[in-house]
């Protein structure tokens, strides 16, 4: 028997982990930057925290008891291209067991977690750069060189990719009893097909998170703190002016990168601009930062989904 086919569901999470390992945590957030260089550090680790949390978030999705059953599917597959037909027999049943849990605690589940995987792409690229490799590439486009468009665009983006893997509860179990028939028929390749086939059923869905927006909300937060404080001074000041001009350089560049179009925008430079006004008078903007935080948390939730 020919050896079974594999199917990429359980990657693992090393991104994540390098994440949740950035230089700041709750507990050190208390501690005030003082300058504009502490400030942007403190509101690059917070983005990194941010992303780190969307990873655990959809991470708390998984139904370990259906993973497990996958897991187990793979063991019973190798089982029959081992000729131990009794031991694939008795993983089935366990699968069996640990699918009807899993329909019994949650009956509406459909499409059930059973694993996370992370991709970044960072682009390092000033705005400028970016829109002319759009300007190159429509060129190339109206020339019918579409293959040479595609090579120019496909690193235009600066994301997070978290793909959520699920299993189809509706077909899958069933998928799992009629293997149960076919082992008992005395039929295990066939049987063996049935399982291939159950598992490329997997359904993948993937949740874009844009890392400029992130950056951008993580610097307006940062800004916020610090135009708040009582004991602001010149360099305070000048701390929440850059801050602001990164939330500005964060969104041009994602509007460059398409994460939104003109309009989408435009809400936010006006806010940032009011913003601008009110810290450079030595206001603290809380209403302004805390709306626009908003809105930008928003725009990346909607994006995500």
């Amino acid at each position: 028997m020919k050896n079974p086919i594999r199917f990429p569901w359980t990657a693992t999470l090393t991104l994540a982990a390098l994440l949740l390992a950035a230089p700041l945590s709750a507990q050190e957030d208390a501690a005030q930057p003082q300058n504009t260089r502490e400030a942007q550090a403190t509101a690059e680790a917070q983005s990194q925290e941010g992303a780190a949390r969307q990873v655990q978030q959809q991470e708390a999705t998984i139904v370990e008891e259906v993973a497990e059953a996958l897991r187990l599917t793979e063991r019973a597959l190798d089982a029959l291209y081992q000729g131990e037909e009794d031991e694939a027999l008795d993983l089935l049943a366990q699968i069996t067991g640990k699918l009807e849990l899993a329909v019994t605690r949650d009956p509406d589940l459909a499409l059930a977690p059973v694993d996370v995987s992370v991709t970044v792409h960072d682009l390092v690229a000033s705005v400028d750069d970016v829109e002319e490799m759009v300007d190159q590439a429509e060129e190339l486009l109206e020339k019918g060189r579409v293959q040479d468009a595609r090579a120019l665009l496909k690193d235009l983006g600066s994301e997070m990719v978290i793909s959520v893997v699920s299993l189809p509860l509706a077909t899958y179990p069933d998928a799992i009893k009629a293997a149960v028939l076919l082992m008992d028929a005395d039929m295990p390749e066939q049987a063996a097909a049935v399982l291939e086939e159950a598992l490329s059923t997997l359904v993948v869905v993937d949740h874009v998170v844009p890392l400029p927006l992130l950056r951008a909300e993580r610097a307006l937060a940062v800004a916020q703190k610090m135009a708040a404080r009582e004991d602001r001074d010149e360099q305070v000041d000048q701390a929440v002016a850059d801050l602001i001009q990164v939330a500005r350089d964060q969104l041009d560049l994602a509007k460059a990168l398409g994460y939104g179009d003109e309009d989408a925008f435009e809400p936010f430079y006006e806010a940032l601009d009011e913003i601008s006004e009110q810290t450079a008078a030595g206001g603290k903007a809380e209403e302004g930062f805390s709306r626009l935080g908003e809105k930008l948390k928003e725009l990346r939730d909607r994006i995500f989904e």
